[in-house]
């Protein structure tokens, strides 16, 4: 695991991963990278906007890596980026039912279904704590847990300190 991928919408609600994101990138050593999708060229100030204001709020040795593109399918451009050797996409989810996540157009509850990637689902009312974490992994529905299994227990020791410390 090498980079943390947290997308902004443009939404208040997205930028909540960001604080979780970037205190986890900095205990498991990875690098962080926000990436906000503008549907078309008339929103792209206005997202490029959000995700600057969202990652200044960042203590400043946390700042991450800021890229905004252009394109009116924002799953297929996280589902690529998902899918890059090293990347965790990272993100808060509202956790809706199928019916109105597509009613409502919710990238995050697409990109679970459709990525066979670990990804990193930040809930509504998370907080960065300090401490010990838990590594929580559901495996409703899997057949061979095995390959989620390992990506949580070295998810795991990435996010457990050394002995002493």
């Amino acid at each position: 695991m090498n980079t943390f991928v947290a997308p902004l919408d443009g939404s208040e609600f997205s930028a909540r991963a960001l604080p979780i994101a970037a205190a986890l990138a900095r205990e498991a050593n990875a690098d962080l990278q926000v990436v906000g999708v503008a549907l078309s060229a008339a929103e792209f100030a206005q997202t490029y906007d959000h995700v600057h204001d969202a990652t200044e709020r960042l203590p400043a040795d946390a700042r991450p890596e800021v890229d905004v593109v252009i394109d009116p399918h924002p799953l297929l451009v996280l589902l690529e980026i998902v899918n890059e050797r090293g990347n965790v996409l990272f993100f808060a989810s509202h956790d809706r039912t199928r019916h109105v996540a597509e009613l409502m157009h919710f990238v995050g509850s697409r990109i679970i279904e459709h990525t066979k990637r670990p990804i990193i689902v930040v809930g509504a009312q998370a907080e960065v704590a300090p401490g010990p974490r838990n590594v929580v992994v559901a495996l409703d529905g899997v057949h061979d847990p095995e390959s989620i299994r390992s990506v949580a227990v070295a998810t795991a020791r990435d996010f457990t300190p050394p002995c002493g410390s």
